[in-house]
């Protein structure tokens, strides 16, 4: 009665499903890439892969199988309708692309911005482990995230607009009537998608 990742008898799991819930269905094969098995890898990881541009066509899977197609040179994504995600969790793994498959995958089917996409899917993301930040640093955002409209989107903006010509972490808190935690993890976000950057005091 316990199932954990990664699962290795996907027949006898698609079995289970059928029998257990009669109307399950799977318009995507329920397979994990070769090679993808006991890998484990943190999320942070898999986010720097997506941003290497050496790494051409990568696809993106995890505990319910295939999830993205990301193209690392020109930062696009192509996302599978059927496994669409709010948050990434610990099941996150790549793997690279074949050229069938990215053929089949791109065909009638529009991109989204990687940057953008890893953005607003990270934020959310509660077993991201974020890297230290400290609040004497000065940070200035370099490429603006895509908010989402909601009740976040007005306090981002005001973040952004603060570090868009660089600031100290300490003077935003300072000045912004907005929880701490929020701005810390807009800078440690953007700063790992490589969205911003550390700079001197005087700049």
């Amino acid at each position: 009665d316990t199932l954990a990742y990664p699962v290795t008898q996907l027949d006898d799991l698609r079995e289970w499903l059928q029998e257990k819930f009669f109307d399950y269905e799977s318009d995507y094969p329920l397979h994990l890439p070769v090679g993808a098995i006991g890998q484990s890898v943190t999320i942070s990881t898999v986010l720097d892969q997506c941003l290497l541009a050496r790494n051409g066509f990568i696809q993106l899977f995890h505990y319910r199988g295939f999830l993205a197609l990301v193209d690392t040179v020109t930062e696009r994504v192509w996302l599978n309708p059927n496994n669409a995600v709010s948050c990434f969790d610990k099941s996150l793994n790549h793997t690279y692309a074949t050229n069938q498959f990215v053929q089949n995958t791109i065909k009638d089917r529009s991109a989204q911005d990687l940057r953008s996409w890893l953005w607003q899917i990270a934020y959310h993301s509660t077993d991201l482990a974020l890297p230290d930040i400290h609040m004497n640093q000065y940070f200035k955002l370099e490429i603006w995230p895509k908010f989402e409209s909601g009740n976040e989107r007005r306090n981002l903006l005001k973040i952004a607009s603060c570090f868009a010509q660089g600031a100290q972490i300490q003077t935003v808190i300072d000045q912004l009537d907005i929880p701490k935690h929020q701005i810390i993890r807009f800078v440690a976000l953007t700063h790992m998608l490589k969205m911003g950057s550390w700079i001197d005091s005087h700049e």
